[in-house]
């Protein structure tokens, strides 16, 4: 995705075209191991969400065409061929879906041109209800790279933030109530620290907002 968007821009600035909303048509990893296939869709929406400039994107193919699964086209698709179950990557962009819907994003770290220096990469989301204010970040660690995510409470009423660092480390506001979810939407248990794979995990933080009732 990093080299397509720096290729795209590049493109965009020479016609005069840049700021327009981009719609990206087939977007889908046909990964043999299927895990690895949910992986690579979640990772890559993520990181779509976060370009201002993309509006949708529509994941290639929803259905799979095929069972011959030595055709690579056939292993693209969340949903297997006649819809006969779903793959993890269908519970996975569900799960991304529920998380992030109506969400902005905010900030992060992360590398568009992968060095290989970083440990890791946060994405940092936030929307508001008339009654709550929540952060979501991203969060995955890179292959071969060894990264702990450290969850630390700040001031009340703060906004929660990633600092920049070789780890990643997110700070939340005292009051806010904290939970944790796996790629596939499974709450982990509670803890100050995760040791990260290159599996997202999603630190979703929650706080109520005040109203003046006069």
């Amino acid at each position: 995705l990093d080299d397509a968007k720096a290729e795209l821009d590049a493109a965009m600035k020479r016609d005069g075209t840049s700021g327009i909303g981009l719609y990206l048509t087939e977007v889908g990893s046909q990964a043999e191991d299927e895990r690895k296939q949910a992986v690579a869709d979640v990772r890559t929406l993520v990181m779509s969400q976060a370009e201002p400039t993309v509006e949708m994107v529509n994941v290639y193919n929803f259905v799979s065409k095929g069972t011959d699964l030595t055709a690579g086209e056939n292993r693209y698709g969340i949903v297997r061929k006649n819809y006969a179950g779903v793959k993890p990557s269908y519970v996975a962009v569900s799960n991304m879906n529920k998380r992030l819907a109506g969400a902005k994003f905010k900030d992060g770290q992360y590398e568009r041109e992968y060095s290989g220096t970083r440990n890791f990469s946060a994405y940092g989301f936030e929307r508001e209800t008339d009654y709550t204010r929540q952060y979501t970040y991203v969060v995955w660690g890179h292959t071969g790279k060894s990264a702990n995510l450290t969850i630390k409470k700040g001031s009340t009423g703060a906004k929660a933030s990633i600092a920049s660092g070789e780890q990643p480390v997110i700070t939340v506001a005292s009051d806010a109530d904290v939970k944790v979810y796996d790629m596939l939407g499974n709450e982990l248990a509670q803890s100050s620290s995760y040791t990260l794979t290159d599996e997202p995990v999603y630190v979703v933080a929650t706080t109520q907002e005040q109203h003046d009732t006069k």
